[in-house]
This record gives structure tokens, C-alpha cells and sequence, in this order.
């Protein structure tokens, strides 16, 4: 999806269309949150958490990279996304 734009124009892309769907994602959600919702997404963020203990090495090594990205503070949140997806290609 990123690939055939230039690292200059991802910030534009990110502000253009991710923004406003995670706008509209995070109205969806604030509309029609109730506790027991919140409480289905902790159980399945503890599930997912949970499986990702027991997961094969490689996606563990995937995930140590990505909280590498995320720990660098002189990147940006799409040039992250960018770096993400080029990882993933990677081992794919």
C-alpha cells in the first residue's frame, strides 16, 4: 500500500487517509462503547497477548524489531508503518 510512495509524501498520505479513518473508528467506537464491550476488547487484547507468548520464534524476532522502530524517537509514526511493512515483506 506504501510502496509506491516516496518517503517525502507519506506524512501527507498518513494526515489524508489514515487520520480520518481513525477518526471515524474512534467515533464508532466512542458511540457505542458500554463497559461490557470494553470489557470483551481487554479480554481479547489478553488473549492475543497471551498467544503471542507461546508464538514461533519468528514472529517474536518480528516483534523485537518493531518495538526497536517504536523505541527511536527520530522517526516518524508513518515512516514506522513504512518500516513495518518492509519488514514483514522481508519474512514473508
Amino acid at each position: 500500500m506504501l510502496s509506491h510512495l516516496e518517503a517525502s509524501q507519506l506524512d501527507s498520505f498518513y494526515r489524508q487517509h489514515v487520520t480520518p479513518l481513525k477518526t471515524r473508528l474512534d467515533t464508532r467506537y466512542m458511540c457505542r462503547a458500554t463497559f461490557w464491550t470494553d470489557l470483551r476488547l481487554l479480554a481479547a487484547t489478553f488473549l492475543v497477548w497471551h498467544s503471542a507468548l507461546r508464538a514461533p520464534a519468528a514472529f517474536r524476532n518480528l516483534m523485537a524489531q518493531r518495538m526497536d522502530l517504536e523505541a527511536d524517537p527520530s522517526t516518524s509514526v508513518v515512516s514506522q508503518i513504512a518500516s513495518y511493512s518492509q519488514i514483514f515483506r522481508s519474512k514473508v
